[in-house]
């Protein structure tokens, strides 16, 4: 094994304590546009320090370290995005780590499925993107693109609403029993990629007796013991809602009976302070109630005297 093979292995070992995993710094993730040409130094590089290395992908035809340690891109291509770390050689110490973002045409719509029916078709398809670059300011919003029409007809057709770069699409109004050729492409602010073309054919029309016959077969697979679950379920889901607003009900009614008992308590009160006699009346009778009268006002007068 050469000393290089072993300087890479000791970096990618120190990589699995957290080395290669932490987060490259905004000031150090670097957007070159496609096809032109860049130079970095290690900042990080004094004279004191012996021989340096640069660390980073597998694509290497147009990436060569200078005499100085800079290192230089010829023609950047897209394969030059990624993460690259200037290391020393005796010990595989990181000095300087950065990020490269190529910007140029997005890459066409990968893993395109379509499912069709009679009158729909169910698009989906996934697409690379460089997250760094989509979600900065200057990184232009890359969009997908969909038109299909009939084979036999030579008027594309578009989808009406707007297509997100992952996801799918649902296309309607479509001819049973027909061929369609769909076309699908991502677009940016530096053009579109390649278009991926896809074929396929919707299932044909059903007439009647086929119906007829399609319904008969989902019958007799039909099983009751579902609805008869779904029965019981829906019973037991009545019941228990019924309790619960009985109990609210009977709740209530108790509460606001309690309150009511407070209340006369307290209007009791500025009624017993003034006539002490007046907590009896409520059990007496009319002619008890004037005889007790007199003597209230007997201490009444006493009182004015």
């Amino acid at each position: 094994m050469t000393n290089r093979s072993l300087l890479i292995l000791l970096y990618f070992v120190q990589g699995l304590f957290g080395v290669l995993n932490q987060e490259v710094p905004e000031d150090n993730v670097f957007y070159l546009d496609e096809h032109t040409n860049a130079t970095f130094d290690c900042l990080g590089r004094n004279d004191k320090m012996k021989s340096v290395e640069w660390i980073y992908g597998e694509y290497r035809k147009n990436v060569r370290v200078l005499d100085n340690s800079s290192l230089f891109f010829n023609n950047v291509v897209k394969e030059n995005s990624g993460l690259y770390d200037c290391i020393l050689e005796d010990n595989g110490t990181s000095i300087q780590k950065m990020k490269i973002v190529v910007l140029g045409v997005p890459q066409p719509p990968q893993n395109v499925s379509v499912h069709a029916t009679q009158v729909i078709a169910i698009v989906k398809w996934h697409l690379h993107l460089e997250e760094d670059w989509e979600n900065s300011p200057q990184g232009p919003k890359t969009t997908v693109h969909l038109h299909y029409r009939p084979v036999t007809s030579q008027h594309w057709l578009q989808v009406p609403h707007h297509l997100m770069p992952q996801g799918q699409t649902t296309i309607y109004r479509l001819m049973p029993n027909t061929t369609y050729v769909l076309e699908l492409w991502a677009s940016n602010d530096y053009g579109k990629s390649d278009v991926v073309t896809v074929y396929v054919t919707t299932r044909p029309d059903l007439d009647e007796n086929e119906q007829e016959r399609m319904m008969l077969v989902d019958v007799e697979e039909f099983s009751p013991v579902v609805w008869i679950i779904a029965v019981l379920v829906i019973v037991i889901v009545i019941h228990v809602l019924v309790g619960f607003l009985l109990f609210a009900y009977w709740r209530q009614r108790r509460i606001g009976k309690s309150d009511g008992d407070d209340c006369e308590v307290i209007e009791l009160v500025p009624h017993i302070i003034e006539n002490p006699a007046y907590q009896f009346s409520r059990h007496f009778d009319p002619m008890q109630e004037s005889f007790l009268s007199p003597s209230v006002s007997s201490h009444s007068a006493v009182a004015l005297v």
